[in-house]
């Protein structure tokens, strides 16, 4: 039986960017069989853009952030792949074609991601943003892309660094049991999505199918407060049974060093719970010895700049991808 294809976007007051958006969709070689837009209770034109496109369904709902409108999206849909899409972004023409043509090849993997151009607010390319990594495997999966994650690389830990979660396309099967994410406070919800399809593989395409938009709301690179909404995604992932039972406790406790290497991090570009920062420092290095590991040097200046007075990220800086969706 033919899989059904849902595309799930979530917007709030990025009503400016959302035409690109569904026309990208809509315009697909291999169109999808359902597109659902969650407005996360919007005061800008979203609603009206919306109105404009009859193939989407349209959901209001009251602001309640990225993951709730996320959890209203993957209920509201049915289809057997979900395909994930930020209203700011957009499909290149093909893009849907080229990644079902994977899955339908093979049935066994847990989804497709592939690269992306990065481009400003007025669509255009920003050439210093990062290229396609040469030594991306063809399938990704939890166990290879364990040391990926770290600030300061592990010398001995083996690990990709994963592309562009935001591409992610998924089957329903790898991530149901994940949902419904937390409510509340910034959540990386792609990153919950990728870690889920990583449990039966994650093929990556090495080819630039979308378009992912950097502007002033949601400036991420380098940015303490998106490293927040990482570390409140992984900690859901890691203590989720479902995760939890598919790794084993090095795995796991090398995932847990990771997530205090994040809050080490944002505590010394803050200034802020700089003791839970220290606490989180000190315990990267020891756990990188538990397993025979030698640590990165600057693991051992983390807890010093976690309290040392330098200049400090902005409280404006901080909150701009915080308050987003």
């Amino acid at each position: 039986m033919k899989e059904t294809v849902s595309v799930l976007i979530t917007c709030y007051n990025y009503g400016r960017f959302l035409s690109q958006c569904l026309q990208s969709v809509i315009a697909q070689s291999r169109p999808p069989d359902e597109i659902i837009l969650v407005d996360d209770g919007s005061t800008d034109q979203t609603a009206e853009v919306a109105r404009g496109f009859p193939q989407v369904r349209y959901v209001w709902q009251k602001n309640g952030g990225y993951a709730a409108s996320s959890n209203r999206a993957l209920r509201e849909s049915s289809g057997d792949i979900v395909c994930h899409l930020d209203a700011d972004d957009y499909w290149l023409p093909g893009k849907l074609e080229r990644v079902l043509t994977i899955l339908e090849n093979k049935p066994y993997l847990g989804g497709v991601m592939h690269d992306t151009v990065h481009v400003d607010a007025a669509d255009q390319p920003i050439p210093s943003m990062p290229s396609p990594a040469p030594r991306w495997p063809e399938v990704f999966n939890l166990e290879n892309t364990l040391g990926g994650g770290f600030f300061y690389r592990l010398p001995q830990l083996k690990g990709y660094m994963f592309g562009n979660p935001t591409t992610i396309t998924v089957r329903r099967r790898t991530i149901s049991d994940l949902f419904p994410l937390p409510e509340g406070p910034a959540f990386a919800v792609d990153c919950v999505l990728l870690c889920g399809a990583f449990r039966e593989g994650v093929y990556h395409l090495p080819e630039v199918l979308a378009a992912y938009r950097h502007h002033g709301a949601n400036l991420w690179a380098d940015d303490p407060a998106a490293e927040l909404q990482i570390v409140r995604a992984w900690r859901h992932i890691l203590g989720h049974p479902g995760i939890r039972n598919v790794i084993t406790k090095r795995h796991a406790d090398l995932w847990e060093a990771n997530i205090l290497e994040h809050v080490a991090y944002v505590a010394s570009r803050t200034g802020e719970d700089k003791l839970a920062g220290v606490w989180a420092a000190l315990h990267v290095p020891l756990i990188a010895l538990r397993y025979g590991l030698i640590c990165n040097w600057k693991h051992l200046a983390l807890p010093v700049m976690c309290l040392l007075p330098i200049k400090r990220t902005s409280k404006r800086e901080r909150l701009s991808v915080a308050t987003t969706t």
